[in-house]
């Protein structure tokens, strides 16, 4: 009879009771989407292409620069990238200021470049990521450390990419 009384409280606090009890989750679906897209979309082996975030934020949102932005990416046999993880500093994305509150200009897309690997075999690849961010809300002060995915493709030649000499 005890276990009962202990089970049932446990299971509706994990199964997220509390945001029946106190609305949804702050962001919920509207937070940081994210749409990506490979240029160009076809790629020889050694030819280097760029990864493009273009984000869309509600207006009532901010993402703020401190604590870190960062972009992700997972290992891919067909993408390989300087790093695996660029924060806002890195890609140099600017900071503005409204109301003594700081927060990134997301506004145009950002581009990351990586380089098809001579051992990358033809066809599809899908390069996913992630972007970890804090956002806060203006009209009803809060902030929330969170994540948004995003997923795109590209493929290969057979083909090895070799630059042109100068004459």
């Amino acid at each position: 009879m005890m276990r009962k009384r202990i089970f049932l409280p446990a299971v509706l606090v994990l199964s997220g009771l509390p945001f029946l009890l106190w609305g949804k989750a702050p962001l919920g679906e509207v937070g940081l989407q994210v749409k990506a897209w490979v240029k160009p979309i076809r790629l020889s082996r050694q030819q280097q292409g760029q990864v493009i975030l273009k984000f869309k934020i509600p207006e009532n949102l901010r993402v703020k620069p401190l604590p870190t932005f960062i972009i992700e990416f997972e290992p891919s046999d067909g993408a390989l990238f300087s790093k695996n993880f660029f924060t806002a500093s890195d890609l140099s994305i600017e900071i503005l200021e409204d109301n003594d509150q700081e927060y990134l200009n997301l506004a145009q897309p950002i581009e990351i470049s990586f380089t098809v690997p001579l051992e990358a075999p033809r066809g599809r690849h899908i390069i996913r990521g992630k972007i970890k961010y804090f956002a806060y809300s203006i009209n009803e002060s809060w902030c929330l450390k969170t994540t948004a995915k995003f997923e795109t493709y590209f493929y290969t030649r057979s083909s090895i990419y070799r630059k042109k000499r100068a004459k």
